[in-house]
């Protein structure tokens, strides 16, 4: 779940923190105040709406069966997505320095 997902990041010492729209908005405001931190999140500020909110809406029905069992016919399967693999994901990125701790 998002909340396990969270926990785990956490446990890898990156404070993640569930906060109030009114709060995220805030933080979105102070940080296109400063050219320095406005770099920081250039790459979400696209996805918000005027008040700063996600203005992301999905009703798409995700459905992978088809490419998965076509893939594996191909005699590739994904791994499962699970500690090993995020922690991988996360060491990569902050080698190429794309997070700041």
């Amino acid at each position: 779940s998002f909340v396990d997902l969270v926990k785990f990041i956490n446990e890898l010492n990156i404070k993640v923190d569930f906060v109030t729209d009114k709060e995220f908005s805030e933080k979105v405001t102070l940080f296109l105040k400063d050219p320095i931190l406005k770099n920081e999140i250039t790459g979400i500020v696209t996805e918000l709406d005027a008040n700063k909110k996600f203005k992301i809406v999905s009703n798409i029905l995700m459905d992978s069966n088809f490419s998965t069992s076509y893939l594996s016919q191909l005699g590739f399967n994904w791994p499962m997505i699970d500690k090993e693999y995020i922690t991988k994901y996360i060491r990569y990125f902050e080698q190429i320095n794309f997070f700041k701790f």
